[in-house]
């Protein structure tokens, strides 16, 4: 189960995406190709410990302001205690999202630049290997079943990236 938490009136979640191999340049800096997100139902844990389905439909994911929502955003090493804004990115930014995103098949690829030096020797360690965003829905309770027979519990809507982290 992904962890949740709410702000302003948002669900604030975290997910899993996947990293390609990263490559190196002349000033030490990495770029990776990864996978940041995806469609799909999402399991997450309530602040009573009871589990949530939420469903991320491709018209969400995919949207245009959602996608650009990402584009930019800060990376992290693992996720912050809180996150991020204007008065706390520089404690915490050790990269960020570069280039143009684009859809591929269920998710959003792109990719990122890591400019921080601790970071850059965890990814080389393989210490790292994996990405997890950040980011802010709305959710509609909608329950249902998926064509493929997943029940979810509600809808992701309006989704808006805060960062994507570098984690285990």
């Amino acid at each position: 189960a992904r962890s949740s938490c709410r702000v302003t009136g948002m669900a604030c979640r975290i997910d899993r995406g996947t990293l390609k191999k990263p490559t190196k340049l002349d000033n030490g800096w990495l770029r990776i190709e990864g996978r940041l997100t995806r469609t799909g139902v999402f399991t997450y844990r309530n602040d009573d410990g009871s589990l949530r389905r939420e469903l991320r439909l491709p018209d969400e994911v995919f949207k245009a302001d959602s996608v650009q929502s990402f584009a930019l955003a800060p990376v992290t090493d693992e996720h912050p205690p809180k996150f991020l804004d204007a008065k706390n990115t520089k404690d915490f930014a050790r990269g960020s999202v570069a280039g143009t995103l684009r859809r591929d098949g269920e998710f959003i690829a792109g990719e990122l630049l890591i400019t921080d030096a601790e970071l850059v020797e965890k990814l080389e360690r393989g210490d790292a290997r994996e990405i997890s965003c950040g980011y802010h829905c709305e959710l509609e309770d909608a329950p249902g079943v998926t064509a493929d027979g997943l029940r979810y519990d509600a809808v992701q809507r309006n989704i808006r990236g805060n960062h994507v982290a570098i984690v285990a």
